[in-house]
């Protein structure tokens, strides 16, 4: 697909569940498919999701791993103050227009009517995007279009005078790439992010063992690791590890697994 199917904002849930599940801003393929329970990266919702993520900027990614770019950090975690000024506007904006499709069609219909589905229909077929495709395209340029609060009530596209310069550049290939990459430059320096706290965590499986003995070892444990480690337990005997950040949680759960195994609590 030479266009993103799915909307930026489809893509940056995409780019905090690799935040969510990964370490470091990067995690496996792997990891992505258990977290959406899917088989093969070949499924096409998930092989869609990616490939308009990496279309978009916000995603890199390689044969086993996926990574957050700049872009999609600054989109998720600008601290709260640079959320409604120009620059995170600008940097939607950029965003928005990588993928040449949108950039053309943006260019097209400057200051023009953009609701009309035949004129939508008509850009995405004279592109060679497919019949079975040409819908989502369409609801996803729309979305990314109020993302960007590119569209007033009238249907017309709406550039701010900041990103005429933009607009016009896309009239040339190179000339629009490095005028891209100036903005971007110029962004990373501007907008501040804040990365969240993240609670990761890990489930341990043991031998259904009898409760008493088991709440009665969580309450000792916990009574020496509460500043640390919360332990829940399931219906299934399901041990889940909380750990705060900057807590090494394989050294803790690692102990958990040495204090159990002593009391025959796991195999």
């Amino acid at each position: 697909m030479k266009c993103p199917v799915y909307p930026i904002e489809k893509c940056l849930e995409f780019c905090h569940d690799i935040f969510e599940v990964g370490i470091e801003f990067t995690t496996t393929i792997e990891n992505l498919l258990k977290r959406y329970n899917y088989r093969s990266e070949r499924t096409k919702a998930f092989s869609y999701l990616k490939s308009s993520a990496i279309q978009y900027g916000l995603v890199n990614a390689s044969k086993r791993q996926v990574s957050l770019t700049h872009a999609s950090k600054m989109l998720l975690f600008a601290r709260e103050s640079y959320k409604k000024g120009e620059d995170y506007a600008m940097l939607k904006m950029l965003v928005f227009l990588k993928p040449y499709l949108f950039r053309n069609l943006i260019y097209l219909s400057d200051c023009k009517p953009i609701t009309s589905v035949s004129y939508l229909k008509a850009f995405f077929r004279d592109e060679g995007v497919t019949s079975s495709s040409i819908k989502q395209l369409m609801a996803s340029f729309m979305q990314n279009l109020s993302y960007c609060s590119l569209i007033d009530e009238l249907g017309q596209i709406v550039i701010t005078e900041r990103s005429r310069s933009l607009i016009n550049a896309i009239r040339n290939k190179r000339s629009f790439e490095m005028y891209c990459n100036e903005e971007f430059d110029n962004l990373r320096e501007k907008i501040k992010i804040q990365v969240p706290e993240v609670v990761r965590t890990e489930n341990i499986i043991i031998e259904e063992i009898g409760a008493e003995k088991m709440h009665e070892f969580i309450k000792n444990y916990n009574a020496n690791s509460k500043n640390y480690l919360r332990l829940e337990i399931g219906d299934d005997a399901l041990i889940l590890a909380k750990t705060r950040k900057g807590v090494n949680q394989k050294e803790i759960i690692k102990k958990i697994l040495d204090v159990l195994s002593e009391f025959r609590y796991i195999s």
